[in-house]
């Protein structure tokens, strides 16, 4: 009996997924640049041609995850207040420090790495035609929503003074490199720093 449509969909849902699951690994363990075409048919034991069925190229691919991270990002970015920086910075922090240690969702630490570190890989930068732009990616609207946090803290005498750029970075570069290691199992996070001890790079004694 041929199948029905409902049941070719969900196969290609189901195919679909494979993809990215293992494309995510593979861009996050290697980097955009190190991945092609090739690894990912692999990685998956598909042929070109089947791969070709549902992304056209490794940037489709690239694209497809980055876009699922940014509506992530921006519905999370988008609850804080920056009236409020000190509980807003906190429970981003935590919230992100969470999702690391998620076993619902083992797949977020690659999410998150891959998207916190998309400035570092040149091939993404000189290809803005074809992977997703950089420029106005929601990688800086993050960024920026750390350093408009910091910096109301610092206004309003509850953080410490110092660069507010360099003081966002370290809170930035602390999840990514958090993320690296959630990469490597869940039992790797139980070291994990608590929000408080995140907060503690910002907040006065």
């Amino acid at each position: 009996m041929p199948r029905t449509a409902q049941a070719n969909e969900k196969i290609r849902n189901q195919k679909k997924k494979l993809i990215l699951k293992k494309s995510l690994i593979l861009f996050a363990r290697n980097g955009y640049s190190a991945v092609s075409i090739d690894d990912i048919a692999k990685a998956c034991n598909i042929s070109h041609g089947l791969l070709y069925h549902y992304f056209k190229t490794k940037e489709d691919v690239f694209n497809c995850l980055i876009n699922e991270m940014q509506v992530r990002i921006d519905n999370l970015i988008s609850q804080y207040d920056e009236d409020k920086p000190v509980e807003s910075l906190t429970n981003l922090m935590d919230t992100l420090l969470n999702l690391l240690h998620s076993t619902e969702e083992p797949n977020m630490p690659a999410l998150i790495y891959i998207f916190l570190n998309m400035h570092a890989d040149n091939e993404i930068k000189n290809k803005r035609n074809q992977i997703y732009d950089f420029d106005r990616s929601n990688i800086n609207n993050f960024t920026m929503k750390i350093y408009r946090l910091v910096k109301s803290g610092q206004d309003k005498g509850l953080f410490v003074e110092g660069n507010t750029r360099k003081l966002a970075y370290l809170l930035c570069s602390s999840i990514l490199g958090l993320s690296l290691v959630a990469m490597k199992g869940h039992e790797f996070t139980d070291n994990f720093p608590t929000v408080d001890m995140v907060m503690k790079i910002v907040i006065k004694d």
